[in-house]
């Protein structure tokens, strides 16, 4: 395959996330995408990717560098932003709603009838 298909990737790993890196690095472009999103600008591939997306398969970067027709849409401006939600933020919001769920137990608000005196 000429081009491979994109995997899971981290924070400034996406094949046009190097691609703009390198461009930067050359001083070929400039860009606030890596500082917007509290990320390291990455011109090498990574070795912690599996293939077909690392070696020995053609990476997804060197198709948009070679290939002009995919550049207009391997710009940050087509791209969806880095919006993953931190854990800790997420493990609250679970815990707040089973807390919430748990106190609406209809137990804990209304006395048994057997205990009402008459």
């Amino acid at each position: 395959r000429e081009c491979s298909a994109e995997h899971s990737r981290n924070l400034g790993e996406r094949a046009f996330e190097i691609v703009l890196a390198r461009r930067v690095q050359a001083g070929e472009a400039e860009t606030q995408w890596f500082a917007r999103h509290g990320s390291t600008p990455i011109t090498e591939l990574s070795t912690h990717w599996p293939p077909p997306t690392g070696a020995p398969s053609r990476p997804a970067s060197t198709c948009i560098e070679k290939r002009r027709d995919l550049a207009p849409i391997e710009r940050p401006e087509c791209k969806r932003r880095w919006s993953a939600e931190p854990w800790a933020k997420r493990q609250e919001r679970a815990l707040r709603h089973w807390l919430l769920d748990r106190l609406e137990a209809r137990q804990l608000w209304f006395a048994s009838t057997a205990t009402v005196p008459e």
